[in-house]
C-alpha cells in the first residue's frame, strides 16, 4: 500500500515537472516575443521609505527618529536575457530627510510647558546602481509578474570622523548632547528582492510597477543622545540609526519602438478599423500646447516657543505654466512643462513687554517671497466619459529652481532699550533646488469651439527642507536658552486651470 502510494506520488511530482517546464516554455517564447517589440530602456519614477532605528534606555523623555518617504528617479535598462531569467541595470537618484522628533516634560526643565520639537533635516542625496535578475512567476498576454532578486551599490557623501554639539540648553544649561558619527566610506551596498508587474500596451509600450525591500549591509549614520541636568528624570542615552534599508514603489515606463509591423498595423485597421482610446481622443483637433494658472497652498511647519510667539505662514501664492502633451498612447498621456511661481509668506514676532523688560510688547514682522521656476514631467491616465468629457490621473516629476530673497542666509539679534540680548533670528541658506512627486485627479472638457479646459487638483508631499528659520531665547525673562524651528518643506496643494486652444481647420 505504501509502494502504492509512493508510486503515485512520484508519478504526481513528474506531471507537475512537466506541466512547469512546458509553461516555462510558453513564458519564454511570450517574453521574447514581447522583448523584441518593448524598447530596453526606461525611465523611472518612485518613492521610497527610508528606515530608522531608535534604540531607548528609558522613557525619561519622548525621543526618535522617524521614518521618511523620498522621492527618487532614474533610468532602467534590459540588458540581457538568458532563457527566463532577465537582467537589468540602471542608474537611480533619491533625495532623502531625516526627521527628529522629541518631546520634554516641562518640570525637567523647569519652564511653564512641556518642550516638543519636530526637526527635519535634509537633503541627503543619494546615488544607487542596481543590478538585478529577474524570473517570470505569472504569465498573460499583456500582463506577468517577475519575482527578483539583486545586488544594489549606493554613493553617498560623508563627513570624517565624529560630530559632538548640544542639542538643547536650557538657562544655559545643557539638556541634550548629540554624537554624530558616519560610515566612513563612501560606497556602500545591500541586497534587493522584490516583485515586478508588467502591463503591455497593444503598441508594445511596457508599464512597469516594482515593490522592492532593500536590506543595507552598513550602518549609514549612528547618532547617540544623552539627557543631562534634568531636573526630575534621570540621565538617559538613545541610539538612533540610518540604516540604509527601505522599502520601494518605483513606476517605470519603456516606450514603444520606433518601427512598428505596418503589416500588423493596417490589418487591425482592416478588421476593426482606426481604435482610439480615451488619451487620444483628447487632442484631436486640439493643439497639444496649452497655458496654465494654478493657486498654491503651501505647508509650513511651526515648532513650539517659549517666551516670544513667532509663526511663519504663506500669504498667497501663484503661478503660470507652459505645457506640452508630446504623447498619447490608448489611455495614457505624456506631458513636459515650465513654470513659474510666487510665494508670499508672512511672519510675525511677538514677545510680551514683561518679558522683554520693556514699556509695550514687541511686535516686529518678516515678510518673505520666493520666485520659484520649475520643470515638470508627467504621466497621466485618461478615461474617457463620452467624446467630451474625460477623467485623469497623474504622476509626475518636478524639478524646482528657487531664487533666493533678501532674508536669505542672514541673522539679527533683537535688543531691548537697555542694550541687552534678547532673540536671535537665523535665516538659513534656502535650498536652490528641490525635486518633488506630485499626484493629481484632473477633470477635462472638449468644446467645439473653444478648445480643452483641464481643472486639477494636486497635492505634492515632500520630506525635502527648502527653508528654515531659527530663533533663540537669548535673554528673555522667560524660557532662557530656548529655540524653535520654522520651516518650509516644500509639499503643497494646488488647484490648477489648463487651456489649450483648437488646431487651425485646413
Amino acid at each position: 500500500m505504501k509502494r502504492s502510494v509512493l508510486n503515485k506520488y512520484n508519478f504526481l511530482k513528474y506531471i507537475l515537472a512537466l506541466i512547469f517546464i512546458n509553461a516555462s516554455i510558453f513564458i519564454t517564447k511570450a517574453q521574447r516575443a514581447k522583448d523584441k517589440q518593448s524598447f530596453p530602456l526606461g525611465i523611472m519614477i518612485g518613492a521610497h521609505s527610508v528606515d530608522w532605528s531608535n534604540t531607548n534606555e528609558n522613557s525619561a523623555i519622548q525621543l526618535e527618529y522617524q521614518d521618511r518617504i523620498s522621492s527618487t528617479f532614474g533610468l532602467k535598462y534590459q540588458f540581457y536575457n538568458y532563457k527566463n531569467l532577465e537582467f537589468y541595470t540602471g542608474f537611480k537618484v533619491r533625495l532623502s530627510s531625516s526627521s527628529l522628533y522629541y518631546k520634554i516634560d516641562s518640570e525637567d526643565l523647569g519652564v511653564n510647558l512641556n518642550f516638543n520639537r519636530y526637526v527635519i533635516f535634509s537633503p541627503y542625496w543619494t546615488y544607487h546602481l542596481p543590478l538585478e535578475v529577474e524570473y517570470p512567476i505569472y504569465q498573460r498576454d499583456k500582463f506577468r509578474i517577475q519575482a527578483k532578486l539583486g545586488y544594489e551599490l549606493q554613493y553617498y557623501g560623508i563627513t570624517t570622523g565624529s560630530d559632538t554639539r548640544v542639542a538643547l540648553s536650557v538657562d544655559n544649561i545643557p539638556r541634550l548632547v548629540a554624537e554624530n558619527r558616519e560610515h566612513q566610506s563612501f560606497i556602500t551596498s545591500g541586497i534587493n528582492i522584490g516583485l515586478g508587474f508588467d502591463f503591455y500596451t497593444e503598441k508594445y509600450a511596457r508599464y512597469r510597477i516594482d515593490l522592492i525591500y532593500h536590506n543595507h549591509f552598513q550602518t549609514l549614520e549612528k547618532e547617540k543622545i544623552t539627557t543631562q541636568n534634568l531636573n526630575i528624570s534621570p540621565n538617559t542615552t538613545s541610539t538612533h540609526r540610518w540604516t540604509g534599508n527601505y522599502l520601494g514603489l518605483e513606476l517605470s515606463y519603456f516606450p514603444r519602438p520606433r518601427q512598428i509591423d505596418q503589416v500588423k498595423k493596417e490589418k487591425i485597421k482592416k478588421q476593426h478599423g482606426e481604435i482610439k482610446k480615451g488619451a487620444e481622443y483628447l487632442f484631436e483637433d486640439v493643439f497639444p500646447l496649452g497655458i496654465g494658472l494654478t493657486a498654491y497652498d503651501h505647508y509650513f511647519t511651526n515648532s513650539d516657543s517659549f517666551g516670544y510667539a513667532y509663526s511663519r505662514q504663506q500669504k498667497n501664492s501663484f503661478g503660470i505654466s507652459l505645457n506640452y502633451n508630446y504623447l498619447q498612447t490608448g489611455k495614457f498621456n505624456f506631458g513636459v512643462g515650465i513654470g513659474y511661481k510666487n510665494i508670499s509668506t508672512t511672519a510675525n514676532l511677538f514677545i510680551p513687554a514683561a518679558n522683554a523688560s520693556e514699556s509695550e510688547d514687541v511686535n516686529l514682522g518678516f515678510d518673505r517671497d520666493f520666485d520659484i521656476f520649475n520643470l515638470t514631467l508627467k504621466a497621466e491616465f485618461v478615461k474617457a466619459l463620452s467624446k467630451k468629457h474625460f477623467l485623469s490621473a497623474s504622476l509626475a516629476l518636478e524639478a524646482n529652481s528657487i531664487q533666493d530673497d533678501d532674508l536669505n542666509g542672514q541673522s539679527f539679534v533683537y535688543r531691548n532699550n537697555a542694550g541687552d540680548d534678547l532673540v536671535a533670528i537665523q535665516f538659513k541658506e534656502t535650498s536652490s533646488i528641490n525635486i518633488l512627486t506630485p499626484v493629481s485627479l484632473g477633470y477635462y472638457y472638449k468644446s467645439s469651439n473653444a478648445g480643452l479646459f483641464n481643472v486639477n487638483l494636486t497635492y505634492s508631499p515632500s520630506d525635502y527642507l527648502v527653508q528654515e528659520e531659527r530663533l533663540i531665547n537669548l535673554g528673555l525673562n522667560t524660557g532662557q536658552g530656548t529655540s524653535s524651528v520654522h520651516s518650509w518643506n516644500g509639499s503643497y496643494l494646488a488647484l490648477t486651470l489648463n487651456w489649450y486652444p483648437n488646431r487651425k481647420k485646413k
